[in-house]
C-alpha cells in the first residue's frame, strides 16, 4: 500500500532518530586559523551547518565525526608532503 507512512512507521522512524547515537549533540570548538579566517561550513545529507571558529558550539555527533575525519586526513596529507618533499631532488 503506497501513500503516507502509517502511524506505526512514523513512530518507529521517530524512535530511531532519537535513539541514534549519531544524532546525540556534542560540544566542539574549531580553532581560529588566520590562513582560513572564515567559519567552517559542513554539509551531510542536506543537513548544513556553519560553525563559528573559536567558539564552543553543539552539533550532532555525526558532524563532529566528519570534522574530526577531515582534520585527521589533513594531518596525513601534511605528513606525506613532508615525507616525499624531503626525499625530492630539487636540482
Amino acid at each position: 500500500m503506497e501513500g503516507k507512512p502509517s502511524k506505526d512507521v512514523k513512530e518507529i522512524n521517530a524512535a530511531i532518530e532519537t535513539e541514534d547515537p549519531g544524532n546525540e549533540m556534542v560540544k566542539i570548538r574549531i580553532r581560529k586559523d588566520k590562513r582560513v579566517g572564515s567559519d567552517l561550513f559542513v554539509s551531510v545529507n542536506d543537513h548544513n551547518f556553519l560553525i563559528k571558529r573559536g567558539e564552543t558550539v553543539e552539533v550532532p555527533r555525526y558532524i563532529a565525526e566528519v570534522i574530526e575525519n577531515s582534520v585527521l586526513q589533513d594531518e596525513r596529507t601534511e605528513e606525506l608532503i613532508e615525507t616525499y618533499g624531503a626525499g625530492a631532488n630539487w636540482d
